[in-house]
């Protein structure tokens, strides 16, 4: 249908939008974390898987602000002198292709996104290169918009060479270019995207399609958690920023149409440009509510697949958690075992060298005690021995002198014995 992506920019700023607010507020950067130790590797890959679809989704917004760009400086480039089908068919599609662009850069796999994008800027520029009457564009406009799609299709390839290897971009070439030449005729590409390479519609051979699978399977970088819901509010918040532009577009292809259908009415005779305009009012809502439907339900899928990514995350959170606590327990407990055989061996160990001291220092003191006593003993056996040696010269001495004094005294008796009688002897 030509105007889905109008309908679609339409129903998911109704929609989308107030989800957008709630699923970035319902899954706000939770707490600071400390890694698990046993789950080291697991949450290694984790974050490695994270980073990636990060980079991704940088990417595939780059990417499709790039071919915004270009398409909007496309449009532009449609003067007022072409042709009245040609402008609005090119209008028509510019505005297609603008929807298509912002609808890929709000996917929720950014590297199926990137994907799309490659798809639709090569597609876009074949179909104006060898097939732009059989969408409604003169040669002159479709050459204009080649001036300016060329270089960002080529821009394009070389930002997703940042993400991308070399070969699997030529993989991706000549897939792409597979599926133009098995449509030669298809001049609205602005609904195809990679994942119809794959399948069975595409027309592509078995090979080819497998191919495309595994290269879609391979570019997948779906973020799950915490990191779902702040990826889906950035590209909330980049398809907000892009929706004003969009809408201008889609008025401005709108009223080309309008006034294409007035002409035609006019020459040739048809209908009115009133009656036009209400069937294309009246086919419009019908689009509309049919893409309303379409995106509210891919909405509710989305915001399921979230909350049920959530409720994996903190379930296999909470039981990796619960495992480490117990094994940081069990850790504890024998660690605290291991102190306290520590601390018995360091105390039997002190005890057995306090006692070896002490039995060491009264054996030092007993033999102290023992020499002591035999220094004593001798030194009272020497002083008795001296003593009593000086005891027998002082009594030596001493009857020494009582027999000198006696000695003496005898011979002073003696000598008083004869000296009176030799005075008291009379005179002649």
């Amino acid at each position: 249908m030509p105007r889905v992506e109008l309908v679609r920019v339409v129903t998911l700023s109704a929609l989308l939008s107030p989800l957008a607010l709630v699923s970035a507020c319902a899954v706000a950067p939770s707490a600071t974390r400390s890694a698990p130790t046993g789950a080291e590797a697991v949450q290694e890959a984790a974050l490695s898987a994270a980073q990636r679809t990060r980079a991704m989704q940088t990417l595939a917004l780059s990417m499709a602000d790039r071919w915004s760009n270009a398409l909007s400086v496309a449009r532009t480039s449609i003067t007022k002198d072409s042709a009245a089908g040609s402008r609005g068919a090119a209008y028509m599609a510019v505005s297609n292709a603008s929807g298509a662009a912002l609808a890929i850069g709000t996917d929720a796999d950014p590297g199926a996104a990137v994907l799309d994008l490659l798809t639709q800027a090569s597609l876009q520029c074949a179909v104006l290169t060898s097939n732009a009457r059989g969408s409604g564009i003169e040669r002159a406009d479709a050459e204009r918009m080649l001036a300016q799609l060329t270089p960002a299709r080529t821009d394009l390839w070389s930002m997703a060479s940042r993400e991308i290897d070399a070969q699997t971009l030529a993989e991706l070439r000549l897939l792409i270019e597979a599926w133009a030449k098995a449509h030669p005729d298809e001049t609205r590409v602005s609904n195809v995207r990679f994942a119809d390479l794959a399948s069975t519609a595409g027309g592509l051979g078995t090979k080819e399609r497998e191919r495309a699978g595994a290269l879609l399977a391979a570019a997948a970088a779906r973020a799950s958690g915490d990191d779902a819901g702040q990826l889906f509010g950035a590209r909330m918040l980049w398809y907000l920023s892009h929706y004003p532009t969009l809408l201008g577009s889609q008025a401005e292809a709108t009223a080309a149409r309008i006034a294409d259908a007035s002409e035609r009415d006019a020459r040739d005779g048809r209908a009115s440009s009133a009656e036009t305009l209400a069937k294309e009012r009246v086919a419009l809502g019908e689009i509309l509510a049919a893409e309303r439907k379409a995106i509210a339900a891919a909405a509710t899928t989305e915001r399921k697949a979230i909350a049920g990514s959530l409720g994996e995350e903190r379930t296999a959170l909470a039981d990796a958690l619960a495992k480490e606590r117990e094994a940081l327990a069990d850790a504890l407990a024998k660690q605290r075992e291991a102190v306290f055989a520590d601390v018995a061996r360091e105390r039997e160990a002190i005890l057995e060298g306090v006692s070896k001291a002490v039995e060491a220092s009264t054996a030092a003191a007993k033999g102290e005690r023992e020499a002591l006593s035999k220094w004593a003993s001798e030194e009272r056996t020497a002083l008795a021995d001296d003593l009593e040696a000086r005891l027998v010269k002082v009594v030596d001495r001493a009857i020494m002198g009582a027999g000198i004094v006696a000695g003496a005294l005898l011979v002073g008796l003696l000598i008083l014995k004869f000296i009176p009688s030799r005075g008291s002897a009379p005179k002649p």
